[in-house]
This record gives C-alpha cells, sequence and structure tokens, in this order.
C-alpha cells in the first residue's frame, strides 16, 4: 500500500498585531551573588510587558509603553515584521495578535 501525503499549504496569520518585549525590575541572585538564568536569560524581578509604540526613524529614538492601549497596532504580520527588523535585538521582541477581551 502507497502512503499518500497530503498536499500542505500555507496560511497568512490574520491581525491585529502588537509589538512586545518584558521589562523587569532588576535580577535575581543566588547565594554566590551570581545572576540566576533560565535557558541562558537572567531571571527578573517585577516583569512586565512592555509594547512598541512609536518609531521616529531611521537611528531616531524608539518609544515603548506599559499601555496595551497606547500600543502601535500593525493591520499585518508582514507589517509587523517589517517594524521588528528595524529595531535593535529583535530576538528579545515578540509578536503578538491582539485580542479584545469580553467582559
Amino acid at each position: 500500500m502507497k502512503n499518500e501525503v497530503s498536499p500542505l499549504g500555507t496560511e497568512k496569520p490574520e491581525g491585529p498585531f502588537v509589538l512586545l518585549t518584558l521589562v523587569g525590575d532588576g535580577f535575581i541572585f543566588d547565594e554566590r551573588h551570581e545572576i540566576i538564568r533560565i535557558n541562558g536569560r537572567p531571571k527578573q524581578v517585577g516583569v512586565k510587558r512592555n509594547y512598541f509604540e512609536s518609531d521616529l526613524g531611521e537611528g531616531k529614538a524608539k518609544y515603548w509603553t506599559l499601555d496595551i492601549n497606547e500600543a502601535q497596532v500593525f493591520p499585518s504580520i508582514d507589517a509587523a515584521t517589517e517594524q521588528l527588523c528595524k529595531l535593535s535585538r529583535p530576538h528579545m521582541i515578540k509578536i503578538r495578535k491582539l485580542t479584545q477581551e469580553i467582559k
């Protein structure tokens, strides 16, 4: 019997999207006064989500906000990725789909 493989396809994720990074109030140290690391990243206290707010252009200031309502919203994954590539340390920044909580 021949194994049939169904054809694969791709699908573009639907937006809107925001960029976020995690910021903390300080690092956690062990008894030897060394920074505790998890998966190579320093463990921090008081970690909060910090959302991308605006960009003043190439080589100019980038602004971040703790308020998701002030975050820049990207209509597509491509637009979010394009902005991500312009930022320093993109490996520390995540793209997340924006959702509306129903109360």
